[in-house]
């Protein structure tokens, strides 16, 4: 005679089982394999365990992209369940998209026909998610107030054609509950796309732009800045944004762009001063498969100034070009100056200067911004006026060499290490150094 525990005992014992399953000590493939086989054993226990399993979604494989679509289209009281996903456009081909679209539906196996091919109707298994693009699209039109910048910089008919990309998005738009989002896309239109996303309960958002950008292969009449893009989204949430990871690559070194750092601090300033405890920043031309070359840029106008109204932020992250400006420009800031006083840690992007007298010279090199370090030292140690002494303070690194994927000697060289000397090394704030994609500690606290 078999055991019949109680619905309310079992989702206990289900749900402490898969926390121990999709533990980070227990991510391997194996784990999580055993933890969707238990939807295997009932219906009842598919019902407890689904919420849990599809809690997080990361980067879903195109293979796993449609079904997950498929499956959230079907049971939105699941899709309603999804709090984090992680999801990245396909970059087979950033110059045309049309042509990667047709030409990955015949080499997909996965993928669906064209949707608009009249002598080949769409099978039966199509019909969801043709059904649930076609309601986005309706559900967008029919409120153009709302929606207006997005229906500007979008063909939502883009959205009806059924290939890996529009899946991603059709499985996106799904998911009204997500409390955490890394989204990073290659091309304008999958960017321009996010114009659409409203998410209230928005806490944590990574948002990375590597499209061509206003000079690369794009419309200019459909062209968002990625800043416009991501104040949509974040202005969507009513639950205050409290990390934000954003990273404007767009452009490169035949299509340069010049970011404007102004732009975003003004987007940033009217939305998540009073709610962020961490923010990162980085605005880069981008060339990661040039071998010849380094795969970052950095050409920014404008710079953040003060931060010191962000009275939560711990944690921070960015070019000192784009905090501070250039150096040896008149008036030229110091980090004590703009440094919120709670600070825990921060870290410097040093990226090579794109009008750079060479390829690799930084806008900060390193005499300029140890004389910064020295000056946030001195300031640790005898605050003077507005400064109050960062008392929370406990790093301050540079970050170097950040995707210098190439350097065959990047596995010999040190990857980490301390400035020890004069009052750097006295300061009981750790100054110091990182190096490389594979750098052995990166930004965040020693």
């Amino acid at each position: 005679m078999g055991i019949h525990l109680p619905p309310e005992i079992l989702n206990q014992v289900l749900r402490d089982l898969l926390d121990d399953l999709l533990s980070a000590d227990s991510a391997e493939r194996n784990c999580r394999q055993k933890a969707f086989e238990l939807r295997l054993v009932s219906r009842l226990v598919q019902n407890m365990v689904d919420p849990v399993l599809y809690r997080t979604i990361i980067v879903p494989p195109d293979s796993e992209a449609n079904s997950l679509a498929k499956t959230m289209v079907a049971r939105r009281h699941l899709a309603a369940k999804v709090e984090e996903i992680e999801l990245e456009e396909d970059e087979e081909c950033r110059c045309d998209e049309e042509d990667e679209e047709e030409e990955g539906e015949e080499s997909d196996s996965d993928s669906e026909p064209d949707l608009t091919a009249e002598s080949q109707p769409p099978p039966e298994r199509t019909k969801p998610l043709a059904a649930a693009a076609d309601a986005l699209k309706h559900k967008f039109t029919a409120d153009p107030t709302s929606y207006a910048r997005a229906l500007e910089k979008n063909n939502l008919d883009w959205l009806t054609i059924s290939n890996q990309k529009t899946r991603k998005w059709i499985l996106l738009l799904q998911l009204s509950n997500l409390t955490s989002l890394t989204l990073k896309t290659h091309t304008d239109t999958f960017t321009n796309m996010a114009l659409f996303i409203r998410l209230p309960r928005l806490e944590h958002l990574e948002f990375a732009v590597l499209a061509p950008g206003p000079d690369g292969y794009t419309n200019m009449d459909n062209y968002a800045p990625p800043e416009q893009i991501l104040e949509s989204i974040i202005g969507s949430s009513k639950s205050g944004l409290r990390s934000l990871t954003f990273e404007d690559m767009s452009g490169s070194a035949c299509s340069p762009v010049r970011h404007d750092a102004r732009k975003l601090k003004r987007v940033l300033d009217q939305h998540t001063a009073q709610t962020l405890t961490y923010l990162s920043v980085c605005f880069s031309n981008n060339d990661e498969r040039d071998w010849r070359l380094p795969q970052e840029w950095s050409d920014i106008v404008g710079a953040f100034g003060s931060m010191k109204h962000f009275t939560k932020l711990e944690g921070l992250v960015m070019q000192l070009e784009a905090l501070l400006g250039r150096p040896g420009n008149a008036g030229i800031l110091s980090l004590r100056d703009v440094l919120p006083v709670q600070l825990q840690y921060f870290t410097g992007i040093n990226i090579p200067d794109y009008h750079g007298p060479t390829e690799d010279a930084s806008v900060w090199e390193e005499d300029y911004y140890l004389a910064q370090f020295r000056d946030l030292a001195a300031a640790a140690v005898a605050p003077t006026g507005d400064c109050q002494g960062f008392p929370a303070l406990e790093s301050v690194k540079m970050y170097l060499h950040r995707k210098d994927w190439f350097n065959h000697y990047d596995y010999h060289v040190k990857k980490e290490g301390r400035y020890e000397d004069g009052i750097l090394g006295d300061s009981r704030i750790y100054f110091g150094w990182v190096r490389g994609p594979r750098a052995n500690d990166g930004p965040g606290p020693d």
